[in-house]
């Protein structure tokens, strides 16, 4: 068994990234290890969409939000489901969050003005919302490292780099054309003609994986991608590295300062998905990347570490597919005006806006 050592190491390159530019900056040796063949994980799959109270992106944008506000709201939706410090801490060092990421990478953020909190009617919520994404990124600054980018969840033939605020713009372009077709305009113009200046653009989540991938290459991080985690390496009560498979044989990492899991969710363990979730659910029917099968999860239960809230998950409508053919998502379309949705006899069966 070969043995190399860390300050930090982090298992998985999707959020895991954020952690490792910033224990960069503190100083400390990182090594982040990824079981997928690329980086990115299920964030690069994902809209790249940031809940981000309070912090300087929204007080730029004179949004208004107050610390007090947001933990009200956290307050009304987390309630009794999680400890009260999580959200506190959430709140308090989301803006520190945000300037490291501002100063490690080169992504630049915007408020996604009216994408609504998920629960504006509680206290503290907000109609206008303060979800914020990062403007298409150029994935050409990664030069040789752009293929090893975990790919995007709809690749088109014709580059168009959508953020979720062009999203909706877009999808009423016929009820709001003013609106509709500038940004239809703004972002062929964007993707086509950043093609012949040798620049690809890429948004949301991979936009974001992207921009935290250019942030890692330049501060030097390793990425070992193909790398999968075994077992957490104990002495003790206390996690000193892990045993990870790398280059078809067994690696000891020692990590002097801790082991951060950011290896995602289980969306395609099936075993884990039937016994937390439901026994009627199809094989692999998620959009999560391919690699998210719970190892880190069942590194930590290994150990004795508590679980909870297992039967959760970031859940889309969906058409039932033919034999054969993946699920149609539906993203916008289900609460577009005159949308109409039946089931397999014809029948209106939901309020559209209402299915979740």
């Amino acid at each position: 068994m070969a043995d190399t050592s860390a300050d930090l190491l982090v298992v998985g390159s999707g959020t895991g990234m954020a952690a490792a530019l910033a224990a960069h900056e503190l100083g400390l040796s990182v090594l982040v290890v990824e079981k997928a063949s690329h980086v990115g994980g299920s964030t690069a799959r994902s809209g790249g969409a940031l809940w981000l109270p309070v912090g300087p992106v929204l007080a730029e944008a004179g949004a208004g939000d107050t610390q007090e506000h947001a933990t009200t709201y956290l307050d009304a939706v987390v309630a009794d489901s999680a400890p009260r410090q999580r959200s506190t801490g959430f709140v308090t060092h989301v803006s520190a969050m945000v300037d490291m990421l501002r100063r490690t990478t080169p992504l630049r953020f915007f408020w996604a003005r009216d994408y609504s909190d998920y629960h504006p009617e509680e206290p503290g919520g907000s109609a206008t919302g303060r979800t914020c994404e990062c403007h298409p990124f150029d994935t050409s600054l990664l030069g040789a490292y752009r293929t090893r980018l975990e790919p995007g969840l709809m690749e088109v033939s014709v580059p168009v780099p959508t953020t979720g605020a062009d999203y909706r713009w877009m999808n009423l372009v016929a009820r709001v054309p003013r609106k509709g077709i500038p940004t239809f305009a703004k972002r062929i113009g964007q993707g086509v003609g950043g093609l012949m200046l040798g620049r690809r653009y890429a948004a949301g989540g991979q936009g974001l994986a992207a921009g935290m991938f250019a942030g890692v290459l330049r501060a030097g991080i390793p990425v070992w991608t193909d790398t999968s985690l075994l077992r957490l390496d104990v002495d003790g009560h206390r996690v000193r590295g892990a045993i990870v498979v790398h280059g078809g044989r067994e690696v000891s990492i020692t990590a002097r300062h801790g082991v951060v899991l950011a290896t995602g969710g289980f969306d395609h363990s099936m075993d884990m998905r039937w016994k937390f979730q439901s026994e009627s659910l199809g094989a692999n029917l998620s959009l999560g990347a391919a690699a998210n099968t719970g190892d880190g999860i069942r590194a930590g239960q290994e150990l004795g570490a508590g679980i909870d809230l297992m039967d959760q998950a970031w859940w889309f409508p969906a058409v039932a597919p033919l034999p054969g053919e993946a699920p149609a998502v539906m993203l916008a379309e289900r609460s577009l005006p005159g949308s109409l949705i039946v089931n397999q006899h014809g029948s209106r069966f939901a309020n559209e806006s209402s299915i979740t």
